[in-house]
């Protein structure tokens, strides 16, 4: 029993542990839920970030690489990397977006191709910044290809339009002017016209390069009208202003030399400084002006120039270079820890298993154990119990019969004068029979209480949990409350009722079994010690609550000598 009673304990331990585990789990699943959105909506919103933002973007990765989805894990990679993209560490920035993209389950119907489109756009961005135009392609047409997936038509667009930035990294001004009309064209169809403007900026460039100032200024007038970039000054939004280059050199072609100078101070001003100088040097020139051309030399403006992006590009492909060393070497690490993570993983789980399956094992045997004991003991005392009752009433029986030859001969022994010895002699003998009879009685009486109390003992509380959680007793109260669709007890309901008291409350249905009760006492005795209410007892029985109380009191009288209906439950659960 103490065994026993010891893997319940265990087995209770083990259980409130795995409740708690999860309902930790899921609290700490949901805090870090909140704050992914919380990052993600800081980035929708354009806030700079600073390296103050890393512990929380690194805790972000760190736990949805193990408990995430592919949507999570793709989302705090991603935002990871918009951190380092504002910090200016590109190429951490690169890696945190390839990070990003691979986590991404593109067979699934819920995967967040919208997020996915920006993580290519974003890539692009650094790819142009660090003049790798086949890298930036592929990240545009990836892009492209997501939002077209999505049915993102807009963004599809743009991407598509954004195929001239890597053109021109390449110098192929031809690809440059097809895909910037081929943009223009379809932003109009779907009905973008700012966006159609925007695609103009390309081409104007390209146009006056070539010489050819109808087309450059025709496409002047349209990006100027149409794309919402200039304010009612003329002035172009902030980050736009290598436009005014192009504005002056427009106006330089035009003969219009000062108005020309003006736009490239303008460029100046706003920080186009090569474009600029080259501008004024060019201005200067044609209007004769030889020491203003030496102060804007046409040679230190491209020498330093052409210096800058010769510097830069081979900077940026000894980083690429790095990176491609650098992910190679990291994914190898990666796919090394995820198996050992994964090996202890099986390794914890088949211990966890083993566990709870000994457990499981040794709890069933005990528990089957115990259940056969209690079921022979119970076995036991209902077959001592019947035989003591068996010789009670038969013993009971040959008492009565001897005590009614002696009352008879007593009474002819009072008629007369009781004449001879040997009536004397038969009237002693009875009283000592029956005195010996009487005392094997009161011993049979003794032993039928005994196991009477035993059983009482052993069915103590398990008996009424049986009851009430019983399939009999739930139908009882449904139909104990009348409604459309549900009809009272029949005779194999309170069939099954008698039986399940039988089994479980033997003392109780040898009460009522012996007691001389009609059947409605009998069925109301039994719905009484299930604590139904009169009004219940009535319905069930089809009749009035007036006349169970009188059958109440009743069966109350024929069982326990009782004239009242109210004591008729406590007298039957004390049976």
């Amino acid at each position: 029993m103490r065994t026993f009673a010891n893997m319940k304990h265990i087995l209770y331990v083990i259980s409130v542990f795995l409740v708690l585990t999860a309902l930790a789990s899921c609290t700490d699943k949901e805090a870090m839920r909140q704050r992914l959105d919380y990052v993600s909506q800081c980035n929708r919103a354009d806030t700079v970030f600073t390296e103050a933002w890393l512990p929380t973007v690194d805790s972000l990765v760190n736990y949805f690489d193990r408990h995430g989805n592919a949507n999570e894990k793709m989302m705090a990679h991603y935002l990871k990397g918009r951190v380092h993209h504002d910090m200016g560490e590109s190429p951490i920035a690169l890696e945190c977006y390839q990070q990003a993209a691979e986590m991404a389950d593109t067979t699934r119907k819920d995967c967040d191709l919208r997020t996915l489109a920006a993580i290519y756009g974003q890539m692009a961005d650094l790819f142009h910044l660090q003049y790798l135009p086949n890298d930036e392609m592929a990240a545009t047409m990836a892009s492209e290809q997501i939002a077209w997936r999505n049915k993102d038509t807009l963004n599809a667009l743009i991407s598509f339009s954004l195929r001239t930035k890597p053109y021109y990294l390449m110098n192929d001004t031809d690809s440059v002017l097809s895909i910037a009309k081929q943009s223009c064209l379809l932003f109009a169809k779907h009905g973008y016209a700012k966006n159609a403007a925007l695609t103009y900026r390309a081409a104007i460039s390209i146009y006056l390069d070539r010489g050819q100032l109808v087309e450059a200024s025709s496409a002047m007038k349209i990006y100027e009208r149409e794309s919402g970039l200039f304010d009612e000054n003329g002035e172009i939004a902030h980050g736009y202003e290598l436009y005014y280059y192009d504005k002056g050199r427009y106006m330089l072609y035009e003969g219009k030399l000062d108005s020309s100078i003006t736009w490239f101070r303008r460029a100046i001003k706003a920080g186009k400084l090569e474009g600029g100088y080259k501008g004024l040097m060019l201005a200067f020139d044609k209007k004769g002006m030889k020491d203003s051309v030496v102060k804007y030399a046409e040679s230190f403006a491209n020498a330093n120039d052409l210096s800058y992006i010769n510097v830069e590009q081979e900077l940026i492909h000894v980083t690429a270079s790095m990176y491609d060393f650098n992910r190679q070497r990291q994914l190898a690490e990666k796919n090394v820890m995820r198996a050992r993570e994964a090996m202890q993983y099986v390794t914890i789980l088949i211990l966890v298993v083993a566990i709870v399956v000994l457990t499981f094992i040794v709890f069933y045997s005990k528990n089957r154990h115990y259940r056969l004991m209690k079921d022979k003991e119970l076995a036991f005392l209902n077959a001592n119990l019947d035989i003591s009752i068996a010789e009670y009433k038969k013993w009971k029986k040959n008492h009565d019969m001897l005590k009614e030859s002696f009352d008879n001969l007593t009474e002819r022994l009072d008629s007369r004068e009781k004449e001879g010895m040997e009536t004397d002699r038969l009237l002693k003998e009875y009283k000592e029979t029956l005195g010996n009879m009487e005392k094997e009685l009161n011993g049979k009486g003794q032993l039928i209480e005994y196991y009477e109390g035993q059983l009482r003992n052993y069915l103590a509380g398990k008996g009424e949990d049986t009851l009430q959680a019983s399939e009999i007793v739930k139908r009882m109260k449904r139909m104990s409350f009348p409604s459309k669709g549900i009809s009272g007890p029949g005779k194999k309901d309170w069939e099954e009722l008698a039986s399940l008291f039988k089994d479980n409350l033997p003392m109780f249905y040898r009460t009522i079994s012996t007691g001389q009760l009609s059947q409605q006492e009998f069925r109301t005795c039994m719905l009484v010690r299930l604590n139904f209410s009169t009004g219940e007892i009535a319905n069930l029985l089809d009749t009035s609550p007036s006349r169970i109380a009188k059958v109440k009191s009743l069966a109350n009288e024929k069982l326990f000598n009782y004239t009242d209906a109210h004591t008729l439950y406590k007298n039957l659960l004390q049976t």
